[in-house]
């Protein structure tokens, strides 16, 4: 339960605070910080212990991460890095990685004497509930989803709904569900580089449902990501 208010309802509650002012691309990389926290953190409090190989692979991983992410971003830091929302952002996308880790190693740790569709469920619930207190306390003066989009009636029937609702249950049930099984059988670090590698594989889907423009870097960076979490599984 700690684990998911930690990782779900705070953490990724810091990102989106993180989100309007870094943007995508900047947020999402701050999110490259979790892997080794979490390796470090496994490292000292569950005594895991990562190979030379696997450290190499994780780094090669987070850094072709890194710089796909930042392949082409430009912002404008310059003054704006002193502006103090700015710094405020930073901080809560460093705080939003640093609690994904935290929440990965709090899971870790019961893990092994919990099912995972288990350990999905009490994870995800009482974050649901937290963020649902939170929302009725400082919600007020704010237009509601029912309010914003009209009767539950039209919300259910509306094209919006179903790919909402598809999206979070596959991003969100069942890929919090397949990191809690890897979570559960392999080394908090590893699992948690491989979960960080989710955007490379937007590319595909990019280039052939939003007929994006893939760049050289993005192509060299894949390669050079998939090299790295081979280097994690197989050695």
């Amino acid at each position: 339960m700690l684990s998911g208010v930690a990782g779900l309802a705070v953490g990724d509650s810091f990102f989106f605070l993180a989100l309007p002012k870094l943007g995508a691309q900047v947020s999402a990389v701050f999110q490259c910080l979790a892997p080794p926290m979490a390796a470090l953190l496994a490292v000292v409090f569950l005594n895991e212990t990562l190979s030379g190989m696997e450290w190499l692979g994780l780094i090669v991983t987070v850094s072709s991460v890194a710089i796909l992410l930042t392949d082409g971003t430009k912002t404008s830091v310059g003054t704006e890095f002193f502006d103090r929302s700015w710094l405020l952002a930073l901080l809560f996308a460093f705080l939003s990685s640093l609690l994904q880790a935290v929440g990965a190693v709090l899971a870790r740790s019961v893990m092994s004497s919990v099912d995972p569709a288990q350990a999905t469920v009490i994870r995800l619930f009482p974050a649901f509930l937290m963020l649902g207190v939170w929302l009725k306390i400082h919600g007020s003066g704010r237009m509601s989803v029912r309010e914003t989009l009209g009767s539950w009636r039209d919300i259910m029937f509306r094209p919006l709904f179903f790919w909402v609702f598809f999206g979070s249950f596959v991003g969100t049930f069942l890929g919090l569900l397949l990191q809690s099984t890897g979570i559960k059988y392999g080394k908090v670090g590893v699992v948690i580089s491989l979960a960080s590698t989710s955007p490379i594989w937007l590319l595909p889907f990019s280039a052939f449902y939003l007929k994006e423009r893939i760049s050289l870097t993005a192509i060299i960076c894949t390669l050079s990501a998939v090299t790295g979490t081979a280097l994690m599984v197989y050695f």
